[in-house]
């Protein structure tokens, strides 16, 4: 019997959707091709999971001589699979493309690749994530040619072209380094900030940047970088990393500080670290038909509910704010949670013309749902997104989705970042819908002595009776007071 790739899609989970995503809607195949992408599917999986297993054995020094011979029979196996995958397609007379040649879909013949935290092969990733360093652990310290570790310079009085140079050429930076956002975060919260440099004689080596916060009710530390979902230190190697790090910690110490957080791809041996948070990423099609074609049809119909009820959709800059800030404001009242600053966004927007732009879908003039975009190489992030809860029947938050991974294709970038989520949480259910993988984040902290790792957590009984009360105050109110709260809130 023949089964329609549309009714496929419907019944199958989103890591089979890209098997076939280069299929068109009529066409069919006959029921033992869907057999040989299931076996497949499994087959990568299992892969998947000996690779995060070699991980955790390399970490612990142990031998993976056994777990290498067992990943590359399922390397074959693979292999073998689409091998047979494409004859089934073409005595069927159909036309696919080989899914071992696939642009950017190829899994890695190398058990040593490096893969996420799902184990999907890195060149599914945005360019920041596919860099070695920045997804696999390195030896704790890198030797210099006379076989000693090299002692470096540490210094937070630098040139700024020295920084931005180096930034500039590392494939692992994220837009989060950038030097510039040093002077949005010290105007827009008046926090102290500690920019470190290294070098190796006159040739820089490695950054960090930090952000001292300090609360009574939320503590005081460091922190690479507080209010985004990325930064830590970005070096030639770790050793350079650790030496940056140390020189952090250091720092905190001296500033009466309780501790120092990373927030990085990188799981640093020797740092206490929470992996409590994943990124959702979804790698965009070629165009907003193969998009939607990819959706179930429940999902398709939401997403196209607001523009039938006449909702129109905005994408712009400064002249958006209010709009913006408008929805945003009151979805985080609703939360619980304390809203940044209105300065903030408009410090972001005119530091950053060119990344950063944002998104409003409209009913009858209203803003019903908005969006913060920001752009780096070839992604594009969406940090905030917010929709107000009376629209809810219209589905503007799915408009709202589907509007600007549409506007993301049209402009040429090749990966959706989510942000961040809880997995399993129903953000995160929402995120894997429209076809996002979750890769792992690592908050690294650097303690003292018998330290604890911090709890800021909305799930912490700490701060439950603060929710709730929140939750119950004037838009007007929380508006007033929640910035002075939430810019010690990381």
């Amino acid at each position: 019997m023949l089964l329609e790739k549309k009714k496929y899609l419907q019944k199958n989970p989103s890591s089979l959707r890209g098997l076939v995503s280069e299929l068109s809607l009529s066409d069919e195949w006959t029921e033992s091709t869907e057999s040989l992408l299931i076996q497949l599917q499994s087959t990568m999986t299992e892969r998947q999971k000996l690779s995060r297993t070699i991980g955790s054995l390399k970490k612990e020094n142990r031998t993976i001589d056994g777990e290498l011979r067992q990943m590359q029979q399922l390397s074959q196996q693979i292999k073998q699979l689409e091998n047979d995958l494409e004859t089934a397609l073409s005595e069927g007379e159909k036309q696919v493309p080989q899914l071992n040649q696939m642009d950017n879909t190829a899994v890695s013949e190398k058990p040593d690749a490096a893969s996420d935290v799902t184990g999907e092969p890195t060149a599914r990733l945005p360019a920041f994530m596919r860099s070695e360093a920045a997804t696999k652990q390195p030896a704790e310290d890198s030797q210099s040619e006379s076989g000693s570790t090299r002692q470096i310079t540490i210094t937070g009085d630098f040139d700024d072209a020295d920084w931005t140079e180096y930034v500039s050429a590392r494939s692992d930076a994220h837009i989060y380094h950038d030097l510039r956002w040093r002077k949005v975060i010290e105007s827009s919260f008046s926090q102290k900030t500690a920019y470190l440099l290294a070098k190796d004689r006159d040739r820089v080596v490695g950054v960090l940047p930090l952000a001292e916060l300090q609360s009574a009710l939320f503590g005081k530390f460091l922190i690479s970088l507080p209010y985004f979902n990325y930064g830590g230190p970005l070096a030639d190697n770790n050793s350079v990393a650790m030496q940056l790090i140390r020189a952090a910690g250091k720092l905190s110490t001296e500033r009466g500080l309780e501790y120092l957080e990373l927030r990085e791809l990188a799981d640093r041996s020797g740092l206490q670290t929470k992996t409590h948070k994943v990124s959702m990423i979804l790698r965009l099609p070629e165009s907003g038909e193969a998009l939607m074609s990819g959706l179930g049809a429940k999902l398709r119909s939401q997403a196209r509910r607001a523009e039938r009820e006449g909702a129109v959709t905005r994408f712009g800059g400064v002249e958006l704010l209010d709009s913006f800030y408008h929805v945003f404001c009151r979805n985080m009242r609703d939360l619980g949670t304390p809203v940044y600053s209105r300065k903030f966004f408009r410090n972001i927007l005119e530091t950053f013309p060119e990344e950063t732009c944002l998104h409003v879908v409209e009913v009858d003039g209203s803003p019903a749902a908005a969006g913060f975009l920001i752009t780096h190489r070839d992604s594009v992030e969406i940090p905030w997104a917010s929709s107000l809860r009376r629209y809810n029947h219209l589905s503007v938050n799915m408009l709202l989705y589907r509007s600007v991974l549409e506007w993301s294709i049209d402009q040429g970038f090749k990966f959706f970042d989510f942000g961040r989520s809880s997995v399993d949480a129903s953000t995160y259910r929402f995120k894997r819908q429209w076809g996002s993988e979750p890769v792992q984040l690592h908050w690294n902290y650097y303690l003292e002595g018998s330290q604890t790792l911090p709890s800021l957590s909305p799930d912490n009984p700490k701060f439950a009776l603060f929710i709730a009360v929140w939750k119950r105050l004037p838009v007007m109110l929380s508006n007033a007071i929640g910035p002075h709260i939430v810019r010690n809130l990381p």
